[in-house]
């Protein structure tokens, strides 16, 4: 019987933003990954396949030496690949073609109603189509937590704060 720990690990599938230095191969890598979550390998290359990355050439490559377009792929097919509940989603169409965006979000449907999407984006588009519930934070703090059709979301125009030194050096201006 698996530990808790264990259990909760294989409850939770992550898309990072920026992807990890990985010197070994995407073989290797995708051979991992599938040892640890329990699936065929061929699981990751399905989904891989459907987001636009093929090739066998592809598995002898350093994972570190794809496009940032491929790594990412190469990324959301293996958390795509998995049977976890919760799925969390930093930035992750961040890189990803139109083409390969529209299978993410067709395999993001694919899963089931009771499954839990977490997807931070600054994308409205992608927000829209996707959620139910939006919270929205600033400075770590939540500023808004409501249904996503509730009026100020994703109709605001995201602004941008400065403040600088003033000439005299006493304060912002």
């Amino acid at each position: 019987m698996a530990c808790e720990p264990q259990i909760a690990l294989r409850s939770v599938a992550y898309i990072p933003q920026i992807a990890p230095p990985i010197e070994a191969p995407v073989g290797e890598v995708v051979r991992a990954h599938a040892a640890l979550r329990g699936l065929p390998e061929s699981a990751t290359y399905e989904r891989a396949a459907r987001l636009g990355l093929t090739g066998t050439t592809l598995r002898t490559k350093r994972f570190r030496d794809l496009s940032g377009g491929m790594r990412q792929k190469l990324l959301a097919a293996m958390a795509l690949a998995t049977s976890a509940p919760v799925l969390v989603c930093d930035e992750p169409t961040a890189n990803l073609d139109g083409e390969a965006r529209t299978s993410f979000f067709e395999q993001l449907a694919e899963r089931p109603k009771s499954a839990i999407v977490v997807l931070c984006s600054h994308r409205v588009e992608e927000v829209r189509q996707l959620v139910d519930r939006v919270i929205e934070f600033h400075d770590g703090c939540v500023v808004r937590d409501g249904p996503v059709d509730y009026p100020t979301f994703l109709t605001s125009t995201p602004g941008v704060e400065l403040s600088a030194p003033s000439p005299s050096g006493r304060g912002a201006s």
